[in-house]
């Protein structure tokens, strides 16, 4: 499946989460990371899972000797867009004065098909 990496938007989290601790935080319950604009994302997971199970459907009927006749149902599961959370110790950046260590991962978007093709006739 299709993955993005939010480069700039860490370093972008760095500077506030410093400006916060300057200004005399000392908690953070986390950051989270996600896309802008999923649905381009989610259209390009759908296509690459019907692609994969067509492709699936095709060898099957390969191997059981049988024809596909169409398409018969078409069910697209839950689109998922699991988004990474960044980590890092405050009490250690903060004994350090160092730059906060944001690391916000891959984006990795996940979808699933389900194909159902009427079978025309076994192939002699």
């Amino acid at each position: 499946m299709p993955r993005w990496k939010p480069a700039r938007t860490g370093w972008k989290a760095c500077k506030v989460i410093d400006a916060a601790l300057e200004a005399g935080a000392n908690r953070l319950e986390g950051v989270t990371f996600g896309l802008s604009d999923e649905l381009p994302h989610q259209t390009r997971a759908l296509e690459l899972a019907a692609q994969q199970a067509r492709t699936k459907a095709q060898a099957l009927a390969a191997a059981l000797d049988v024809e596909l006749d169409g398409l018969h149902k078409i069910n697209a599961g839950p689109v998922f867009v699991p988004y990474p959370t960044a980590r890092f110790d405050m009490a250690e950046t903060m004994a350090a004065r160092a730059v906060t260590p944001v690391q916000p991962g891959e984006i990795e978007v996940r979808a699933s098909v389900t194909l159902e093709y009427r079978i025309y006739r076994i192939r002699r």
